[in-house]
């Protein structure tokens, strides 16, 4: 199925459809759910236009694949409007998709989440509207992608994962969040954090209790804090530059946080004095151990 021009998109996609740049724009003004196993593919140079309020449903497999050249967008159907966001429970693939007045761009509880050489911005809701999360998720890559908070928007992180092993997010540029740019949430392993450029965010990266991270070759600046580590998190960091923020390393989550009584609430391992870290200060309590 290709959709025609002009026409709104069904509520429901209940067989394999291919949305094109000659069919463009294509208008999305109710929820829009894709069916298990029913795959929409988008193809480059597409444009969504999505009415205030509506979310995209995904239980099959929804395809993005724009270029370098020619983008698929996705935007609201008018300045002052803003469309709700993504929520994936299958499989969601992107690449060069531009991402424009949303309250946020995908929530996550499906199988895989793929995201590449995207660009997002103007996208912000109230406490709590993460732009990017992912939850119990087989895989993520989330790669050389930009996301653009805005910091007056209510406590929002830019990436937030959680339960997920054996994961990467590289190569992204993140800018302005009131909360944290990457927050890996409990029980994570094997993240890889690499390559990254985070600037005024809160956190710029945040390791949730019990969870395990390689975090290498990262830029992060102008934040509340370069690296912060909750209870029982193990960071392993290497060739990062973390400059200008209030904390270069802090090692617990709230102001005036007691640490529980245990020998290590958690350990930062900063491999052969080749982290960085230009700051004020740390903020470290008793029995956190920092290994160089």
């Amino acid at each position: 199925m290709s959709a025609v021009a002009q026409e709104p998109l069904p509520a429901i996609i209940e067989r394999d459809s291919v949305l094109t740049k000659e069919g463009s724009p294509y208008y999305i003004q109710q929820n829009l759910s894709i069916n298990n196993d029913i795959t929409l593919k988008i193809n480059a140079g597409s444009q969504i236009i999505i009415s205030n309020g509506v979310t995209l449903i995904n239980h099959g497999n929804l395809i993005i694949e724009g270029s370098e050249d020619d983008h698929v967008l996705f935007t609201s159907d008018a300045p002052g409007n803003r469309w709700n966001y993504i929520e994936n429970q299958g499989s969601f693939f992107a690449s060069f998709l531009v991402i424009r007045r949303g309250v946020r761009f995908i929530t996550s509880y499906g199988d895989s989440l793929i995201i590449l050489n995207c660009d997002v911005a103007d996208t912000y809701g109230d406490v709590g509207d993460d732009c990017i999360g992912a939850h119990n998720a087989n895989k993520v890559i989330i790669r050389n992608t930009s996301l653009a908070g805005n910091p007056a928007s209510g406590k929002t992180d830019a990436i937030d994962l959680d339960g997920i092993s054996g994961d990467t997010i590289r190569g992204n540029i993140i800018h302005g969040y009131s909360d944290d740019g990457i927050d890996i949430g409990t029980n994570s392993s094997n993240i890889v954090i690499g390559d990254n450029v985070i600037d005024s965010c809160d956190m710029a990266i945040s390791i949730g209790e019990s969870s395990t991270v390689f975090v290498y070759g990262n830029l992060l600046t102008n934040s509340n804090a370069g690296i912060q580590s909750h209870t029982g998190a193990i960071v392993h960091s290497q060739r990062n530059t973390i400059f200008g923020n209030n904390y270069g390393i802090r090692a617990f989550h709230n102001a005036g946080e007691r640490p529980p009584e245990v020998p290590s609430m958690s350990r930062i391992l900063l491999y052969q004095a080749r982290s960085w870290v230009i700051s004020l200060k740390w903020q470290i309590p008793k029995r956190i151990s920092i290994i160089p």
